[in-house]
């Protein structure tokens, strides 16, 4: 312990072992239980003081992250009540073209509906029979339409009409071009099942058969010169006659 050299080495004996077994240490500890009993209140207060700040730190990093927690729920609500809200227009809007596509359909359907209706309503045909009625001017006429002129049509028209003719016929219930609706109606004591639109020209008529002539075959002669003048005058009567 003499060495100066020596780590271990002490100046003076007072830093050695025995003395700091019976005097420093022992005092030193004596020293610090008598401070901490004289500082216990002060120390239990500073630790109730830091345990405090520590759950004062606590309470408040929760209430934040709460805070935080809480406004994130609102924004992820707020965002699928907006997602809800963009279906569901979007479902309405494709609901009303839907319905509105299903309007424009079902009206192009009867438009396509009347027009064939009023198509069919008003037919061309042939006439085919043609009979004059006791009412001067009207004329019960039949006319065939169709495939093979199979259906006919009994109308009274009110204008001369010869068989053969193109007739174009308003049905009843075709519309008329005065705006009017046509009718089955009894005209000069007969039915008529509709209205004479229009007439076409009249067939042209037939050429008369050529008439032929037949000439009597000149009969040979057989008599005598003499009695030649007389075969003439026979063959001449026979022209005549």
């Amino acid at each position: 312990m003499e060495n100066a050299d020596c780590p271990l080495h002490m100046q003076g004996w007072k830093r050695t072992v025995i003395p700091s077994m019976l005097y420093h240490w022992p005092v030193g500890f004596a020293r610090r239980v008598h401070w901490r009993v004289t500082n216990h209140r002060r120390l239990e207060r500073e630790r109730r003081a830091a345990e405090e700040e520590a759950r004062r730190i606590a309470e408040e990093e929760r209430k934040i992250q709460e805070e935080k927690d809480r406004i994130e729920a609102e924004r992820e609500a707020k965002r699928a009540k907006n997602a809800a809200f963009l279906a569901e227009r979007t479902k309405q809007e494709e609901e009303k073209k839907r319905r509105w596509f299903e309007e424009a359909a079902r009206e192009a359907e009867e438009e396509q509906k009347a027009a064939a209706a009023k198509e069919g309503q008003t037919i061309t045909g042939k006439v085919v029979s043609v009979d004059e009625l006791r009412k001067k001017g009207h004329f019960l006429i039949e006319v065939a339409y169709g495939e093979d002129d199979q259906e006919r049509v009994q109308i009274v028209a009110d204008r001369p009409v010869t068989e053969g003719q193109q007739a174009k016929v308003a049905l009843d219930g075709a519309q008329l071009p005065d705006g009017k609706v046509a009718k089955r109606s009894k005209i000069a004591g007969e039915w008529s099942e509709g209205v004479l639109l229009s007439l076409g020209s009249a067939p042209a008529a037939a050429a008369p058969a050529p008439v032929v002539e037949e000439v009597a075959a000149a009969e040979p002669d057989t008599e005598e010169a003499g009695g030649g003048g007389d075969g003439k005058a026979r063959q001449r009567k026979k022209k005549k006659g």
